[in-house]
Parts: C-alpha cells; structure tokens; sequence
C-alpha cells in the first residue's frame, strides 16, 4: 500500500515537473511610456536586460508610424542602419547589435533601452504599444 503511494505521489510529481514552463524574461512585454512625442521630443522606455543576439519586439499602438533607436547601456546607438521605423498598429523586430557587443567584451552591460519620437515631422501624438528586449514570434523586420 506504501508502495502505491509513494508511486503516484512520484508520478504526480514528475508530471507537473514536466508540464511546467519557464518563460525567458526578457522576451516579456513591456508597455511603452504613454508620454508624449512629436519629431523633435523623444521618450525612453526603461533599461532591460538582453539575454541573447535576438532582434528587439516592439508593437505600435500609437496613431502615428514612429523612429526607434535602441541604446545600449553605454548610450551608444547599437540599432543596425542607425534606426527603424515602426508604422502604426503594427509589430515588427528591430535588429540591434546589444548583446553582440556585450559579448565581444566592447560592451560591459547588457541592458538596453529604446527611444522613441514620430517620424513624420510636425507631427504628434500619445506613444501606446509594447516592447521587449529579445524577440519572440514571427513578424517583419523594421531595419533590414
């Protein structure tokens, strides 16, 4: 009877051991400041950790196509092509050269940040949507 017990109470276990996800953290949504920008103000999304070589996930909400510039920690722009443009209500990946750095010692830190203005110039609107710093999914890339 012991015997049976000790089973399931195994079986039980190891079942809900294997069942379990772990998800990355850095591949997490963060939502974008709802601040204000036009061509000339930009925002800065806080720093986030990069844990690999993975393109950037950003989800535009706002009203308006915007320019994103991704910073390492060092504030150097390590956005490939300088920057990316984002059009509205889409999701796209933005490459970046973050964790490249950081791992060929040019970096010491692997925190990254975005910052964000519109494109169109003389334009304004209240910045909405999501990023996260490692990419995961299936979209467009903003920078090729």
């Amino acid at each position: 009877m012991k015997l049976k017990k000790l089973f399931a109470a195994c079986l039980a276990i190891c079942i809900s051991a294997s069942s379990t996800v772990i998800a990355n953290a850095t591949s997490q949504d963060s939502a974008l400041p709802t601040e204000y920008i036009s061509s000339t103000t930009s925002v800065y999304t806080g720093w986030r950790y990069k844990d690999d070589a993975t393109s950037h996930y950003i989800y535009n909400l706002s009203g308006l196509p915007i320019r994103v510039i991704s910073y390492s920690y060092s504030g150097v722009n390590r956005t490939k092509n300088g920057y990316a443009v984002i059009p509205s209500m889409s999701q796209r990946f933005i490459q970046n050269y973050i964790r490249e750095r950081y791992n060929d010692g040019t970096e010491s830190d692997n925190r990254c940040r975005l910052s964000i203005r519109s494109n169109i110039s003389g334009s304004y609107t209240t910045l909405s949507g999501a990023w996260s710093p490692d990419s995961v999914g299936n979209y467009p890339i903003a920078n090729p």
